[in-house]
């Protein structure tokens, strides 16, 4: 039985949410061995992969690439797909939803449903008054929270973080590099910080897939009104 299967079990015997009981099977070490976010990673693109199962190249989920000019054939996700060759389709990229021509997001046979960076990458970190370190994304939603001498925390990706200090570990520039470079850098970023689990802005991705609204969008910015998120 694969990790992904007994996550799935204790969501389905319980009212537990699927990224909660990853989060707490992995930091109890419970899957055994050295815990480590790119297995947790990979777990979770499983447990959303059964979700948005690949039937078609007109399904929400189904992997394509992008051909447009620029984007040098990047992964993506289809979320709406127009009708015919010169159609305007809508895919998730890495770093945002855009819309292109179909002819320029073909199906990706072979590829599969992954998280976008912008989910779960640290683009840098903000520092607390009383020296919290809180790694956000690239959206500046607060990822986790680090003090030391304790384990890390999964943050609110809508708190509003008051901080006296704010540096970044990539800038637009770096942070579009091929994503294989990128994955490598984040994940190493992680393990420094003894990170091994996901943040709560994972579990965003369903709705931003499903709404075709990028995290941006979602969030609740200083001053906007409350809403109840998932994860």
């Amino acid at each position: 039985m694969t990790q992904a299967d007994i996550v799935s079990r204790l969501h389905r015997a319980s009212s537990l949410r699927t990224g909660d009981i990853l989060d707490a099977l992995t930091r109890t070490r419970y899957f055994g061995g050295s815990p480590d976010p790119e297995i947790t990673l990979a777990v979770r693109e499983a447990l959303f992969a059964a979700e948005y199962p690949d039937r078609g190249r007109h399904d929400i989920g189904a992997p394509c690439r992008v051909k447009a000019p620029g984007y040098d054939n990047a992964r993506a996700l289809l979320v709406e797909r127009g009708e015919g060759p010169e159609g305007l389709t809508r895919v998730m990229i890495d770093h945002s939803i855009m819309t292109c021509v179909s002819r320029e997001a073909p199906a990706h046979r072979v590829g599969r449903l992954f998280v976008p960076l912008r989910f779960w990458m640290p683009y840098g970190f903000w520092t607390e008054a009383d020296g919290t370190k809180v790694l956000f994304s690239r959206d500046y939603c607060p990822l986790w929270r680090v003090q030391e001498g304790r384990a890390p925390v999964r943050d609110d990706p809508d708190r509003d973080v008051k901080f006296v200090k704010q540096k970044w570990y990539f800038d637009e520039g770096s942070f579009r590099v091929p994503v294989d470079t990128v994955l490598s850098q984040g994940f190493e970023i992680l393990r420094q910080h003894r990170v091994v689990s996901l943040p709560r802005l994972v579990e965003w991705f369903p709705e931003c897939l499903a709404t075709g609204r990028w995290i941006s969008d979602l969030k609740r910015w200083p001053g906007g009104s409350e809403m109840v998120r998932a994860g």
